[in-house]
Order: C-alpha cells, then structure tokens, then sequence
C-alpha cells in the first residue's frame, strides 16, 4: 500500500505545502473515455506530480501530455492533453474507464494530492 502524506492547507506560496482544495470530492459518473472525473478545475497551480485516488486507491500514474492513461489533464476542456509542466489552476481532470478497467459512479469520492 501507498502511504501519502497528509492533504493540508498550502498556507500560501509555490512549493508550501500540498492543496487541500480536492479531498473527497464527488466523482462526475464517467461512462466515455474522456469524461470529466469532477465538476471543477484544479484551482491550484500544481507543483511535481498529482495522484489521483477513486475511492481512497490510486488508479495510476496520470498521463501527462497523452489521453491514454487513466487519468489524463487538458487546458482546454478535454480537447488536447496537458503536459505537466503546462498544468495550471483552470487544468481539468478526465477519466479513461477503458485503461482503469472501471467506470466512476455516482457516490465515488476523488481525491487529488498534489504540491501547491
């Protein structure tokens, strides 16, 4: 098992802490490839890699720059793939039931851990 640090406030500025902004947050019902995985927006400006939990499980490496994985993160809606180091506040997550091997449901919790 994966053992992560505690999700705490960022308590302000690049690199202070990790967000606090995407614990348990209500999963969107994923049942295309490409599906946004929660209504909202990172909010954030990520720092170093983001993990991302159905459920209280990490259903993977994200794919950065690429639509193929699990988790996938776009600027523009869904339209393009995000390298990481293009992330920002307004990046948007989205899900790939083919490659998690399970679709996402109403009443899953997402959680996203990430450096802020």
């Amino acid at each position: 098992m994966i053992s992560y640090p505690p999700v705490v406030s960022s308590g302000g500025g690049a690199g202070a802490g990790l967000s606090s902004n995407h614990r348990d947050r209500p999963a969107n019902p994923t049942a295309a490839n490409g599906d946004p995985l929660i209504a909202s927006a990172l909010g954030e400006q990520p720092v170093g890699d983001i993990f991302v939990l159905v459920n209280g499980v990490e259903v993977g490496a994200p794919s950065y720059g690429s639509k193929v994985g699990a988790v996938w993160f776009s600027n523009d809606g869904g339209g393009t793939a995000a390298f990481r180091t293009e992330l920002q506040p307004d990046t948007t997550v989205h899900f790939n039931p083919s490659a998690a091997g399970f679709r996402t449901q109403v009443g899953d919790k997402i959680t996203l851990i990430y450096g802020v």
